[in-house]
């Protein structure tokens, strides 16, 4: 396979992707870092529909509609790998076995970000936070990280904009959890002290622990 898809490029903060209605036919996979993801609307109304963390995939939307429906910007140092539309069909006729592999894990990333955005589009203020925190926290063990200890590279703002609410209502959320001892809040570290409260809040299951991390 392709060094540059093995490897990867490693990116500043702020750089671009691609940015929405951009026709580049590509897929990437986060190797270290994260990237927000936004949709801006015809008035120019910015929505946040997206952070992805390392061993997350995202832009297969160019592939279904031909063209981005979002824009995609690094958040921190993020080293990033891509494929395209030629070397995805290489991949099929020379190792069906690992293009299967791929589509299996990609499936898993949409119907993740499905579940998220169904539980937060549906629910309060607290139960929206709990669930956005959870799913870090999951996506994190999931790959042998830490599950409890949170950087969230994104601004409130960012984090207000994903989750349909105003910046302030996350602040006092924060506050919130804080003080019923949910966790901990040192900037943009978050220490979850109850994993298990928060889950219960959202419905969604304990992120593991001790899993192997998954890579491209």
């Amino acid at each position: 396979m392709d060094t540059s898809v093995r490897h990867g490029r490693l990116l500043p903060p702020g750089h671009y992707l691609y940015r929405q209605g951009d026709d580049t036919y590509k897929v990437f996979f986060v190797k270290m870092g994260s990237v927000k993801t936004y949709f801006t609307s015809g008035d120019g109304t910015v929505q946040v529909v997206g952070f992805l963390l390392a061993g997350d995939s995202f832009g297969i939307d160019a592939l279904e509609h031909g063209r981005y429906r979002c824009s995609a910007v690094t958040l921190e140092h993020t080293s990033v790998c891509d494929i395209s539309c030629a070397q995805l069909e290489g991949l099929y006729r020379r190792h069906p076995g690992l293009f299967h592999e791929l589509l299996v894990r990609l499936a898993e990333d949409r119907n993740r970000d499905h579940e998220i955005r169904l539980l937060t589009s549906q629910k309060g203020s607290d139960e929206r936070l709990a669930a956005f925190l959870v799913d870090m926290a999951r996506r994190l063990g999931e790959r042998g990280f830490p599950a409890t200890e949170l950087s969230l590279t994104m601004s409130r703002y960012d984090i207000a904009s994903y989750l349909g609410v105003v910046a302030e209502t996350v602040s006092r959320t924060f506050t919130r959890f804080e003080y019923a001892g949910l966790l901990a809040v040192d900037g943009r570290r978050v220490h979850i002290r109850d994993i298990d409260g928060l889950c219960a809040l959202t419905g969604l299951r304990a992120p593991p622990t001790g899993v192997r991390s998954r890579g491209f």
